[in-house]
């Protein structure tokens, strides 16, 4: 939380600096070889990323977006991030309309893990994808999993929504 609450200081701003500074560069790359930009956030990452994306460089394409195990969903329901607006709550039914930089936003959940959160029901457009990571420490478990990598990249590759 401390991200949130100092975003804006020096450490918390060096810290959106690194994270548009590095997603610059692969943007760059990107268009240099014709390739499609993909990220792939974990956890606070996700966090950041979406609020350098939603506030910070919202004209910073990404073709797809790839979230495990994040707390956006929570995050936005909280209204901590700067492009949060208070009026869109999921409470209400509405949802917080896609960010239209981002072609296609996958989420990554595994039910056993206490950190991550569903996107879907507060982000209109997100895809909640359930992976079971079978880690002792869920959180830990999506990255380091080959099944994680080829889930992600078989719901990419079928267009599953």
């Amino acid at each position: 939380m401390g991200y949130f609450a100092q975003r804006d200081a020096a450490e918390a701003g060096a810290i959106v600096a690194l994270v548009v500074e590095d997603l610059e560069k692969a943007s760059r790359h990107a268009v240099e070889h014709g390739e499609p930009l993909i990220v792939v956030a974990h956890s606070m990452g996700g966090n950041i990323v979406h609020d350098v994306l939603s506030h910070y460089r919202p004209d910073l394409r990404v073709d797809l977006l790839v979230t495990a195990g994040t707390q956006v969903g929570l995050f936005e329901e909280l209204k901590l991030f700067r492009s949060s607006a208070p009026s869109l709550t999921c409470a209400g039914g509405g949802k917080v309309p896609p960010l239209p930089n981002v072609g296609r936003w996958i989420n990554v959940v595994d039910p056993a893990d206490p950190l991550a959160f569903a996107a879907a029901p507060v982000f209109a457009g997100a895809e909640d994808l359930r992976f079971d990571t079978g880690a002792w420490w869920a959180h830990g478990g999506y990255i380091t999993s080959p099944y994680f990598h080829h889930r992600v990249g078989v719901c990419v590759a079928e267009g599953l929504r």
